[in-house]
């Protein structure tokens, strides 16, 4: 197990390194010679269970990655105030960042949405604790996000109507499997017209799901989820 990143990038450059898998690692307070690494050519960034904390993002948010594309942050102890440092990030070719079982809440989701990453497609947000999401802008830079997982993050039926809003239009496929969703009436007037999959399954809403789902207008529709 590797407990600081020091020697390992500031002895050695690494100017040719697209991939970099430290997971599993104790790098709480690494951050800052990560940031500092000279690593001009980084594309993948994986720090899963890395025992990272709010203090971890404000460091690791300074790296300056512009070629960086996926970045993964999942269980770890990041919260919205880690979040907030992350948005701050200038990492223009962001396409995909997961961000699953980081104790997250429904604002840290705003935060996101409002980044400066124009590229990102992919939004990784299973088992959190989002509940009810706040209001969203109607446009971001985030503009070609399509991908959005939001599996058993305690979601209730009050965060559809953010989600059902027209800045979602883009998306191609949403995950609210295993939340607290006991009606899905207002996904009724969500204009999803680029939508191919919908997880809605391990809700209590699944039984009488399909009497809403009838009054939807998502022509791109591949694949369905509604099992309990």
């Amino acid at each position: 197990m590797i407990h600081s990143c020091h020697a390992l990038f500031l002895a050695v450059p690494y100017p040719n390194l697209k991939s970099l898998n430290l997971a599993g690692n104790h790098l709480t307070t690494s951050m800052t010679y990560l940031a500092d690494a000279h690593l001009p050519l980084l594309e993948e960034l994986e720090l899963y269970d890395s025992k990272l904390n709010t203090q971890s993002m404000a460091a690791l948010s300074r790296g300056s990655w512009l070629q960086l594309k996926t970045l993964t942050l999942a269980s770890n102890r990041i919260h919205a105030r880690g979040v907030q440092y992350l948005a701050g990030a200038h990492w223009p070719q962001l396409e995909a960042i997961n961000l699953n079982v980081t104790e997250l809440d429904g604002s840290a989701m705003v935060i996101l949405v409002c980044c400066k990453w124009p590229c990102l497609q992919i939004l990784g947000l299973n088992n959190n604790h989002m509940r009810h999401i706040g209001e969203m802008p109607e446009t971001s830079q985030c503009s070609l996000l399509k991908h959005l997982h939001l599996h058993a993050s305690n979601l209730t039926d009050n965060s559809l109507q953010q989600l059902s809003k027209p800045r979602w239009r883009q998306l191609e496929t949403i995950d609210l499997s295993n939340n607290m969703l006991y009606s899905i009436s207002a996904l009724v007037q969500a204009s999803w017209p680029a939508l191919k999959a919908i997880r809605l399954d391990g809700n209590p809403s699944a039984a009488d799901a399909m009497a809403h789902l009838s009054k939807v207008d998502w022509p791109s529709l591949e694949r369905l989820y509604l099992c309990r």
